[in-house]
């Protein structure tokens, strides 16, 4: 009986042990635990002031810097333009640090912006100061100009006057000299006309080679391979002698002028300014008598039916025409 009393008790003291050991087991782990939670929280915490304190420090400076940009404002619209984009950027900055800030915890990262943002706001009121300086100068150079615009004004208005006068003695000066000039040119024109050499006389042939070499006249067009062109030049006691040229245009019965200027063709301008296309013209050294005178004419190409006008040019008058036909 007493062996076995003193068997239960030991094993009461056991069980008694076994249960205090495991108490203080669960007492340590709560006490490490507890440990830990205080640590989180004072982290948190901190972390949570940290935040708190550089959204408050993201506030200031933005806000700060709307107030220093609103203070430049002024009456100038493209100013103010530039001061509202400029306000637009600065709250896209302030949002994009306040996102580091709340939701990346990268303080690091948001202190670096914070500090672009100052500079930011920093060059913004620079160039708007340096915008208003330069706009200052500008403007004292405008009341500057708007006087010497004035004085300007009053001198152009005298030269103006001045030159309305000279203008007004020139205009009867150039109409007496344009009176004049056509007077002029009609007297030359009579004097040029009065010694253009006349052509009378004109007689035009068809001929063809032959083998031999000699020239046979034909009034037939299949068979003419040149024209042999004569007129007889009149005297004109009004014309020096010297040199004269003498332009015969020959225009075929389509009423074309036949010309090759290989062949001596081209175009002279007739007394009234005319273009005139000739066929050949002859130099003729001119002695002030009556005479004849000879051209050929051998285009290299076939002649149609028809009635050809001669036409004979002196000093870009019509000196003489006729016509003649070729069956």
């Amino acid at each position: 009986m007493t062996v076995t009393n003193s068997q239960s008790n030991q094993r009461l003291i056991a069980i008694a042990i076994v249960v205090i050991i495991a108490l203080l087991g669960i007492n340590g782990y709560l006490w490490y635990s507890k440990i830990n939670q205080d640590r989180l929280i004072t982290k948190h915490s901190s972390e949570l002031i940290e935040t708190e304190k550089r959204l408050a420090e993201l506030e200031k400076t933005y806000y700060e810097s709307l107030s220093e940009l609103e203070e430049m404002r002024t009456a100038n619209g493209e100013f103010n333009a530039l001061i509202d984009a400029q306000k637009e950027n600065l709250k896209i900055q302030r949002d994009r640090i306040a996102i580091l800030i709340q939701s990346e915890k990268d303080l690091d990262a948001a202190e670096e912006e914070l500090e672009n943002l100052r500079k930011t706001q920093r060059r913004y009121v620079a160039q708007i100061t340096r915008l208003k300086e330069e706009n200052a100068q500008l403007s004292t150079s405008n009341e500057i100009l708007s006087q010497e615009k004035i004085i300007l004004t009053g001198e152009v208005q005298k030269e103006r006057e001045a030159n309305e006068n000279l203008e007004s003695e020139v205009a009867t000066l150039e109409n007496q000299n344009a009176t004049i000039s056509i007077e002029r040119d009609a007297l030359n024109k009579t004097v040029v006309k009065a010694t253009v050499i006349l052509v009378d006389d004109i007689v035009v042939n068809g001929y063809r080679v032959k083998t031999s070499g000699k020239e046979s006249l034909t009034k037939r067009a299949t068979k003419a391979e040149g024209l042999k062109i004569c007129f007889e030049i009149q005297q004109n006691t009004v014309t020096d002698p010297g040199p004269e040229r003498f332009y015969v245009r020959v225009v075929n019965p389509l009423g074309e002028t036949m010309s090759i200027e290989d062949m001596g063709s081209g175009v002279i301008e007739d007394a009234n300014e005319r273009l005139v296309r000739y066929t050949q013209y002859r130099e003729i050294e001119y002695a002030n008598v009556a005479s004849d005178v000879c051209l050929s004419w051998q285009p290299g190409i076939s002649f149609g039916p028809g009635i050809y006008l001669i036409e004979v040019y002196n000093k870009g008058y019509l000196a003489g025409s006729s016509a003649f036909a070729l069956k």
